[in-house]
C-alpha cells in the first residue's frame, strides 16, 4: 500500500522508485512531497476516456460506412464455383489449364506450381480415396464497382482451409488478380 503524499517524517530519507536516497533536509529546510497529477475520469479497466473519443460537433455524426457495391447473387455463385475449381485445380482434380482465361499469370503460375506439389506428393488412388475438396462457404465483399473481395471455407480429408481471392472486372469477365490458398 502506498503511503498518502504527505511530508516524510523529520530526520529520515524516503526511498524513490529508482533505489534512490534522498539526503536528509537542511536545518529549517521542509521539504514536500509532489502533489499527484489529476486523473482523467476513466471507464472499465482500461482506464480508457471514451468521451474524449466520441465527436461531439453534429458535423461528424459516427455510422457505419456502406459497401459502395453490394454483392449480388450471379457474382456469389460465380465466386463459388470459382474457388470450388481451384481447390480441384490444387488438388490434381481438374486440369490447371481451364483456369488460364479467368486468372492473372502469377495467379495462373501458382495454381499450377501448387497442383504439380500435389501430383509429386500422393498417387491418384490416395487422392481418390481421400475425396474431392469441398467449398463449404464462401463471402463476398465488394471494396469497388469492379473489385470483389472472396473469402471460402474448403473442406478436405476431415481438414478445414481458407481461400481467399481478388477478382477484377476486366473486358467483361472476372479475372482473379491475387489469391492465397490456407
Amino acid at each position: 500500500m502506498t503511503p498518502a503524499p504527505t511530508d516524510p517524517p523529520a530526520g529520515t530519507a524516503p526511498v524513490t522508485d529508482l533505489g534512490l536516497r534522498r539526503t536528509p533536509p537542511l536545518p529549517g529546510q521542509v521539504l514536500r512531497w509532489p502533489a499527484p497529477a489529476p486523473q482523467p475520469a476513466t471507464q472499465g479497466m482500461l482506464a480508457l476516456d471514451l468521451a474524449a473519443l466520441v465527436p461531439t460537433s453534429p458535423t461528424h455524426p459516427l455510422a457505419a460506412v456502406p459497401d459502395p457495391a453490394p454483392p449480388d447473387d450471379a457474382l456469389h455463385a460465380r465466386a463459388r464455383r470459382f474457388l470450388q475449381a481451384v481447390v480441384e485445380m490444387v488438388g490434381a482434380d481438374r486440369p490447371v489449364s481451364q483456369l488460364l482465361r479467368w486468372a492473372t499469370p502469377e495467379v495462373y503460375t501458382e495454381v499450377c506450381r501448387r497442383a504439380d506439389e500435389a501430383v509429386a506428393a500422393s498417387d491418384s488412388v490416395h487422392r481418390s480415396r481421400t475425396g474431392r475438396p469441398r467449398v463449404v462457404s464462401v463471402h463476398v465483399s465488394r471494396p469497388g464497382n469492379d473489385v470483389a473481395e472472396v473469402a471460402g471455407h474448403v473442406r478436405h480429408a476431415g481438414r478445414s482451409r481458407a481461400l481467399a481471392a481478388r477478382l477484377e472486372h476486366r473486358r467483361d469477365r472476372w479475372v482473379c488478380t491475387a489469391l492465397q490458398l490456407g
